[in-house]
């Protein structure tokens, strides 16, 4: 037996090695040539089959956006002279639930316009903002708003709206009244659900009212409306109509009463009214992204060629070459199991040894030999498409107008930058976007709810520090741009707190007074009650407990510990003064805000 036949099976181990089998008798060297190709295509059709098999794993993400009430076939669509948008709110849903960047900013979109939450803003005459009626239609709003429907608040149901506005470009809200026209509830439409109908060609009279030279005006305009539908189970339309449509409209038929083919019939049930929000002017509303729509998609199939790196990582880091004779069918099988079945991060560094026989007799001399080809330039180390990548996330960023710093990409930020990136965001993306919702709200809704001095405004992130509050109470106390009971309301709104002012049966002249005038009058002894001012320190104090910036807490409690001081030695001051007075004029000064006038 030859030395060549006599060997053993060879074990290379970086980490783990191919074994090799005893090596069969040798096969001819165009046998063995054409057995290799024919592995090759094999291995190459069942990689394509692979390849499409996972693919169509990965497009069916958009199977959780199928809609469970149908979906608007064209005949539907024809039917009921429905407008198809530009854009299919559904596979809108699924690019951005496959996309790596899309999500995160439409979050930060969500929590920086709607997430602060709302105040009612006073805008009657100035000496009614605490009378009994507009106090009893400020807790009316707030009842409403804080719950518009039966499991939600109106902050929940806005962010809901706004996710949609952002995806798709659309948002509906329903409106549900009472018997009598007033508001009852709102509810939230999930846009990948609803179209709109052609808008009426004859237009409806209705009546407004707008406020012209401090007055409200009842004026008669002419205006058409639209329908819209929303597809339910089994590709049933339930219909809608327009917010502020005066004529009643059947739910299952989408007829107005009074047109000619349902003069007939009766409304078996009456459609809600619908308001529409949108992006752009356009019938539908175009979501701020579209144009970078093939960035968010390029940018998910990188991820997933990255991905499939690992999974079917199949070239080598080296090839261990026998050469001068034909290949051997052991050398053979290892190739198809490195490139067919040796795939995954567990055969990420496999060794591949291939054996040449020679093709010479016994007697002649062969020039076999052994040569180690490395393949590291063939493989791909790290993950590819990362400046394309970057690229594209900058670019999807841009369309929504956000820094890094709202994405949770900022670690290099210093302070002055991310405290300017955030001013100049919060004036130029976030505050036009709250106003042109708010303005929504007041014209629609407010008046519907019956509110003439109240006004719904949204709010937003705190921009300033404690050290800047407190340097601003400093400047404008010594000013005498505060008083004490304004100082207590801008506290509460700054800071957070919930001190309570100096009205009603509390009421002290001197609280409507400015600050500085206060301490002066105090400098002088012809102010009554400066216990009571050394007694607004004490709910101070206790507020301040809760504040948990420390050096802030620390810097209010030396500002406050100064002014109980300086308060203390008033009150001395004062009583020393009272007891001379009664010795020589019978009793005290006492400052009387009316004889100053």
């Amino acid at each position: 037996m030859s030395k060549r036949n006599r060997r053993k099976k060879a074990v290379v181990e970086r980490p783990a090695a191919v074994t090799l089998t005893p090596q069969n008798p040798a096969t001819p060297k165009e046998s063995a040539t054409k057995s290799l190709r024919q592995s090759l295509k094999a291995m190459a059709e069942m990689r394509q089959k692979e390849m499409t098999k996972k693919l169509a794993g990965i497009s069916t993400l958009s199977s959780r956006q199928e809609p469970e009430e149908g979906r608007f076939t064209n005949s539907i669509v024809k039917g009921n002279r429905l407008i198809t948008p530009p854009y299919d709110p559904i596979k809108l849903y699924a690019i951005n639930e496959s996309s790596a960047i899309l999500p995160q900013c439409i979050e930060a979109m969500i929590a920086n316009i709607d997430g602060f939450g709302y105040e009612l803003m006073y805008s009657g005459p100035s000496d009614s903002q605490y009378s009994d009626a507009s106090q009893k239609e400020k807790q009316r709003l707030i009842q409403f708003f804080g719950q518009v429907n039966e499991s939600q608040s109106f902050i929940t149901l806005r962010k809901a709206l706004r996710r949609d506005i952002e995806v798709t470009g659309n948002a509906y809200m329903e409106v549900i009244r009472f018997l009598d026209g007033k508001l009852a509830m709102l509810y939230y439409m999930d846009s990948r659900y609803v179209r709109l109908q052609a808008i009426q060609r004859d237009p409806v009279e209705i009546e407004v009212e707008l406020l012209r030279d401090g007055e409200i005006k009842k004026v008669k305009v002419m205006k058409r409306f639209r329908a819209f539908a929303m597809i339910q189970t089994g590709n049933r339309i339930k219909w809608f109509k327009e917010y502020g449509g005066p004529r009643k409209m059947d739910a299952y038929t989408g007829k107005y009463e009074g047109d000619a083919e349902g003069q007939t019939k009766e409304i078996r049930q009456e459609a809600s009214e619908l308001i529409h929000l949108k992006i752009g002017n356009d019938t539908y509303g175009i979501p701020r992204w579209i144009g970078n729509v093939l960035n968010a998609m390029g940018m998910h199939a990188s991820d997933f060629v990255n991905w499939d790196l690992f999974e079917n990582q199949v070239v080598p880091p080296l090839f261990i070459l026998v050469s001068g004779g034909s290949l051997t069918s052991e050398s053979v099988q290892d190739v198809m199991d490195i490139l067919m079945q040796k795939r995954g991060t567990e055969n990420f560094n496999k060794v591949v040894i291939l054996e040449s026989q020679g093709e010479g007799g016994v007697d002649e001399k062969n020039t076999a030999k052994v040569d180690v080809k490395e393949m590291s330039m063939a493989r791909k180390e790290d993950a590819m498409f990362t400046n394309y990548v970057e690229k594209g996330e900058k670019r999807v960023r841009a369309s929504f107008r956000l820094p890094p710093l709202y994405l949770g990409m900022a670690e290099t930020y210093a302070k002055a930058t991310a405290d300017s990136a955030k001013m100049v965001t919060e004036e130029q993306v976030f505050v036009p976007e709250r106003f042109n919702f708010d303005e929504i709200i007041n014209i629609l809704l407010m008046p519907a709810l019956g509110a003439t001095v109240w006004r719904y405004r949204s709010k937003g992130p705190r921009l300033v520090t404690g050290q800047d509050v407190i340097s601003a109470f400093d400047t404008f106390s010594k000013w005498g741009v505060f008083t004490i009971n304004e100082g207590i309301r801008v506290a509460n709104n700054v800071l957070g707190l919930d001190l309570t002012v100096y009205e009603g049966k509390d009421k002290a002249p001197w609280a409507d007074y400015p600050v500085a005038l206060v301490m002066a009058l105090a400098n002088l002894g012809q102010l009554s009650g400066v216990e009571e001012i050394q007694s607004i320190t004490e709910p101070l104090t206790d507020a301040l407990g809760s504040i948990e910036n420390d050096e802030q807490a620390a810097k209010m409690y030396l500002a406050l510990s100064h002014l109980r001081n300086t308060l203390r030695k008033l009150a001395d001051q004062r009583d020393e003064a009272a007891k001379l007075s009664d010795a020589t004029m019978g009793g005290r000064i006492e400052f009387r805000p009316e004889e100053h006038e």
